[in-house]
């Protein structure tokens, strides 16, 4: 996988953790920038069309780690 492919699937999973994480409502004005930053266009889907399962796989779950990291340094810091 080149390292583009790997930054775009890392930047769509951010935007559904972003979107996820806060809802519509909630977003903050960085995440709203960021997402209008991300486009679906037609290198984007084929990118991830390309992409083997075990990279897609491992992307989701450091993502998800990442995330599991944020919301608890987040909920020690209040």
């Amino acid at each position: 996988m080149s390292r583009h492919t790997s930054h775009v699937l890392a930047g769509v999973m951010l935007a559904i953790l972003l979107v996820a994480s806060g809802g519509a409502a909630a977003q903050t004005k960085a995440q709203k920038a960021f997402l209008s930053i991300m486009e679906i266009t037609a290198d984007l889907i084929r990118a991830m069309n390309e992409t083997s399962w075990v990279d897609g796989i491992g992307t989701i779950v450091v993502l998800l780690i990442g995330y599991a990291a944020y919301r608890w340094i987040k909920k020690k810091t209040k």
